[in-house]
């Protein structure tokens, strides 16, 4: 567990520094250099975008950490001629209230129990450890979809995490990233709720209690490096946020603005949480309405830094600017995936979201699968689903009576969280990439009906006045529930210092290609050390190599 501690000490300066530095670049007006929440977001996106690039040109190791440290100590050099931001940070730390650093406190060792086990998540097993490896050591590879389709979703992601792998510190790669954001969302709603002056709670208070529900389900996910963990809490982070500044009159619009850069990085992390770009239109409406050019240009240029590394990336692993999308198909590359495999994997995809795996069912209506698919959930989800349609009725109900705008700030947010859901639902609707709409659709119109009704006043002051407690009693929850999850699974208990490691599976080594390369005995699983890998044997015998080694990728016979 002590290595956890350590990388996200690590990870979390370099992250801060490099975030202020970015947010006093970017608004040197200090639009946002108070928020520290921002600030963190900002420093995450342009280390992603860095570790993307840098692994355009070599792996993800020793050197580019080197050159992230300097990255680092340019931006202190730039911090201490434009402001005294480390002055700030000390003085703010230190007007904390003590529960707040003890509930902090208690979430960090929750958080980081939770991360020191050994990864649970199957695909991890699957792809994700194959990924960090090949970024670590190669960096990006021609044609690597063709080995393991799997490794052309390229997450922007995993290139983060593997920068901060630490294996030429300690020896293993360890999968810290994700127990780290985890700890900054939850920092965030328990720091941040006390900012509202009214009494009674508004909806970004109802999300900021809204997002434990997620951090409590994905607890037993936190240790893998997967890409949903922070896709999915950034996305929900940026939900927030913008209700936070909607519920402020004289909001700044390029707040917004901003908020949809962060989203279009959002989308890079996983593509299934692209919908939420639909915000841009309101910000973007407005900028044009009132001739405001030099922030169009300049929000949309921090776009195209954001996405450009990650569309190259596409290309090169896969051939495609989006995988698996033939139609976005570019030129014709020796190491082009094939367009069947690209069909397959999505038309699987869609199957596995309904719950039927059944391929040849893609064509169905919705009414003809839609029964099944509920009845194949879990009943948790079930529950959550038949929450949020209540919700959603009432939502719409309330919005006809009260004749609300929709393009406002707070109308267009609610709009895009009533589009989500219905965008997952007839795209892949596994639940794990709709539960931020499951959660926030209970909180809106939860947050309507306190505005509706003012005797429910009293209910929000006694929440507002005990909502320490109540986190305090979540996190403890938390811990408990880490607890009994050790005393009742075989997952093996984290040793005090270093995280769990990746497990094993049997394989067996195919040289056909002229280079050892795993296959598993069983199943479609091998992990981190069996590398390089594929999932199936049969995939080898259609590839060849491109060049001499491994470093020049794949391409099909």
């Amino acid at each position: 567990m002590l290595s956890v501690l350590i990388t996200w000490l690590i990870m979390a300066v370099c992250i801060m520094v490099i975030g202020r530095a970015a947010v006093v670049m970017l608004y040197d007006d200090g639009l946002l250099s108070d928020s520290y929440d921002i600030i963190f977001i900002t420093g995450i996106l342009v280390i992603s975008v860095y570790a993307q690039i840098f692994s355009l040109f070599h792996g993800l190791y020793l050197w580019a950490f080197i050159g992230l440290l300097l990255i680092v100590f340019g931006a202190i050099l730039l911090l201490k001629k434009k402001r005294r931001f480390f002055e700030t940070l000390a003085d703010d730390l230190k007007h904390i209230e003590k529960k707040y650093i003890l509930i902090m406190s208690l979430g960090v060792i929750g958080v980081a129990l939770w991360t020191s086990i050994t990864p649970q998540h199957y695909d991890t097993y699957l792809y994700h450890a194959q990924a960090i490896h090949w970024l670590e050591d190669y960096g990006v590879v021609p044609g690597l979809g063709n080995l393991h389709f799997r490794l052309a979703y390229n997450s922007a992601f995993m290139p983060l995490q593997a920068l901060f792998s630490f294996k030429w510190l300690f020896g293993q790669s360890l999968h810290t990233m994700n127990g780290l954001f985890t700890v900054a969302m939850m920092a965030f709603a328990v720091l941040k709720s006390d900012n509202n002056e009214k009494s009674v709670l508004r909806l970004s208070d109802l999300l900021k209690l809204g997002a434990f529900l997620y951090i409590f389900y994905d607890g037993f996910h936190v240790s893998s490096p997967n890409t949903d963990t922070m896709a999915l809490i950034l996305g929900y982070y940026i939900l927030i946020k913008w209700a936070e500044y909607a519920e402020d009159d004289n909001c700044d619009i390029r707040k917004y603005a901003y908020l949809c850069v962060l989203l279009v990085y959002t989308a890079t992390l996983k593509l299934s949480v692209g919908i939420l770009v639909m915000l841009v239109v309101f910000p973007a409406y407005y900028l044009i309405d009132h001739k405001e050019w030099k922030a169009i240009f300049k929000h949309i240029s921090l776009g195209i830094i954001v996405i450009c590394p990650f569309l190259i990336r596409n290309v090169i692993i896969s051939g495609y600017w989006l995988y698996p999308y033939e139609a976005t198909k570019v030129g014709n590359f020796d190491w082009t995936m094939s367009k069947t495999v690209l069909q397959g994997d999505r038309a699987e995809i869609v199957a596995w979201g309904r719950g039927n795996q059944d391929i040849t069912r893609n064509g169905e209506h919705i009414w003809q699968w839609i029964g099944e698919w509920y009845l194949s959930i879990h009943l948790v989800w079930k529950v959550m689903i038949i929450i949020s349609l209540i919700s959603l009725i009432y939502i719409l109900i309330h919005a006809l009576q009260k004749r609300e705008r929709i393009f406002t700030p707070s109308g267009w947010l609610v709009c895009v969280c009533i589009i989500g859901p219905l965008f997952w639902l007839l795209t892949a609707p596994l639940p794990r990439y709709g539960i931020i709409y499951m959660i926030m659709l209970p909180c809106i119109a939860l947050a309507k009906l306190m505005d509706d009704r003012p005797k429910l006043e009293k209910i929000g002051i006694t929440a507002k006045r005990d909502i320490s407690r109540l986190h305090f009693v979540l996190i403890g929850i938390y811990i408990v529930a880490f607890t009994a999850y050790m005393m009742y699974t075989d997952v093996k208990i984290p040793g005090a210092f270093m995280q769990g490691d990746y497990d094993n599976r049997e394989v067996i080594i195919d040289s056909t290609l002229g280079v050892d390369i795993a296959t598993p005995v069983n199943g479609d699983q091998t992990g981190y050390e069996q590398f390089p890998s594929a999932p199936y044997k049969g995939i080898i015998s259609g590839l060849e190599l491109r060049g001499e080694d491994l470093s020049e990728g794949f391409k099909l016979r």
